[in-house]
């Protein structure tokens, strides 16, 4: 993981998830991979002695459980951002469903990943 450790600060490789899916070349998912850090959007990922760097938008949807509930920021019908909305379902399709007081909206997992800022996202707490 030289690379990783590289690129990576040590507080940044610590991951409190167990273990996450990633989609590999061949479409096919699979378990035993962990998390080492995100850059830009991806996610890197190794497994095995085996690495490789995730678009954040696949990497969440092969973990699904791991937006749902997170608090994140949406662009409004005005085109201004509100912040606080929560995810609460996804769907198959690539849209995730967001609520806020009562309110409720459906995204695209792609615009979701472009209006958050997913540095630290999924490390774990010191």
């Amino acid at each position: 993981m030289g690379l990783l450790s590289r690129i990576f600060h040590r507080n940044d490789t610590t991951s409190g998830i167990d273990e996450v899916a990633v989609f590999r070349s061949s479409g096919k998912l699979e378990t035993g991979w962990h998390v080492y850090g995100v850059l830009d959007n991806k996610v890197w990922v190794s497994a095995e002695g085996r690495c490789k760097q995730v678009p954040m938008a696949d990497f969440l949807r092969a973990n699904p459980e791991l937006l749902i509930g997170r608090t994140l920021r949406i662009q409004g019908s005005s085109g201004t951002f509100e912040s606080n909305w929560e995810a609460v379902s996804f769907h198959d399709y690539g849209h995730v469903k967001m609520t806020k007081q009562g309110r409720a909206k459906t995204i695209s997992l792609e615009q979701i990943v472009e209006w958050n800022d997913w540095r630290g996202a999924f490390a774990q707490a010191a």
